[in-house]
This record gives structure tokens, C-alpha cells and sequence, in this order.
């Protein structure tokens, strides 16, 4: 990505916070879990991209992924 795309904004605001708190499941039931750092980060991309919906924000990560 060029080094003013809004990914690297949302990848340093992500960075701002602390996790130490948040835990992921590890019974191993379902599918494997995101880490919580990449999850908000993608509700900050969906936020300041104007999409809400979980679908919309995973179409727009996996074309922004295409595209690099």
C-alpha cells in the first residue's frame, strides 16, 4: 500500500491500544479466531469507509488485499 493510504492510519490508531485484557477463546470450538488487534482495525477501516455491514467490510479487505 503507498504510504498515505488510510490503511497505515488504521493500523497506528489500532496500535494505541492495549490488549493485554482482551483474550481469544482457546477451547477449540469452531473455526480459528482473529487476533483483536486486526478485528478493530477493521472496524476502524469500515467505520471511516463509510461501510457498516460485516460482509461490505470483508469484501473491501479482501479487495484491498487483491490489489497489493
Amino acid at each position: 500500500m503507498p504510504g498515505g493510504h488510510l490503511v497505515h492510519f488504521v493500523i497506528d490508531a489500532s496500535n494505541g491500544f492495549d490488549f493485554s485484557q482482551a483474550s481469544i477463546n482457546h477451547r477449540g470450538n469452531g473455526s480459528a479466531q482473529y487476533p483483536p488487534r486486526m478485528l478493530l482495525g477493521l472496524l476502524i477501516y469500515g467505520d471511516a469507509t463509510g461501510r457498516f455491514s460485516s460482509r461490505e467490510i470483508e469484501r473491501a479487505a479482501k479487495k484491498s488485499r487483491e490489489s497489493v
